[in-house]
């Protein structure tokens, strides 16, 4: 993510994604320091990484019953007693008045295992799948590149406070923009793969049967 400040002082507008660099102010103008972040995990990050990994884990759940509307409602119950919540339900019939329905479900990711089992007790479990995916590094670096545009941030504050030519605040405001924008995305970000490693996700699928497979 580029840091370099743009405007009619003669910045550069075009962001590098490798390269960031920073204003000061030497007392004879303004003039920017390059820094390369692109290994912005560092070793000591990289030791953190595998003590606390960051995974993000999806199940797959196609269950049989023979009473659909009570099975849905016991779920209901186990979703909310487990701290869960229910993401979307689709509920179906059939010709022959037999229902069926997918449900996406998000459970504390400490009670998954609860959660499968106490389901697999009320349901004939006909397929199972349970993957995970690994987004350390790239939660590592998210929040690395967020820090080094807070540092930028505050840079651009303190410029922008001495600043003593228009075209010098035009630019600096131009790029503070850049950067408070670049920020929230970064935030919004991780905020979303925090609701997924915090969360696991069950798609649930519900068939109503006669007899059970």
């Amino acid at each position: 993510i580029g840091t370099t400040a743009c405007g009619s002082s003669g910045y550069d507008s075009a962001p590098s994604e490798e390269n960031s660099s920073v204003i000061y102010d030497n007392g004879d103008g303004l003039y920017e320091e390059s820094y390369d972040d692109s290994s912005a995990v560092t070793e000591e990050s990289a030791t953190s990484v595998t003590d606390n990994r960051k995974l993000i884990k999806t199940v797959d759940l196609y269950a049989e019953t023979y009473e659909f509307q009570n099975l849905v409602a016991t779920v209901e119950n186990k979703v909310a007693s487990l701290g869960g919540y229910m993401e979307s339900a689709s509920i179906h019939t059939r010709y022959n008045d037999l229902q069926y329905g997918y449900f996406v479900i998000r459970i504390p990711v400490d009670k998954l295992d609860q959660f499968v089992e106490e389901v697999s007790g009320i349901s004939n479990i006909t397929d199972r799948d349970i993957s995970q995916e690994d987004v350390t590094l790239t939660y590592v670096d998210l929040e690395s590149h967020k820090a080094a545009l807070e540092a930028e941030e505050t840079s651009l504050l303190a410029l922008l406070e001495n600043a003593a030519s228009i075209e010098d605040i035009i630019a600096l405001q131009s790029r503070l923009t850049e950067v408070r924008y670049q920020l929230e995305s970064m935030e919004s970000r991780l905020r979303t793969m925090d609701n997924l490693i915090d969360y696991a996700t069950i798609n649930l699928n519900v068939d109503e049967v006669e007899t059970y497979t």
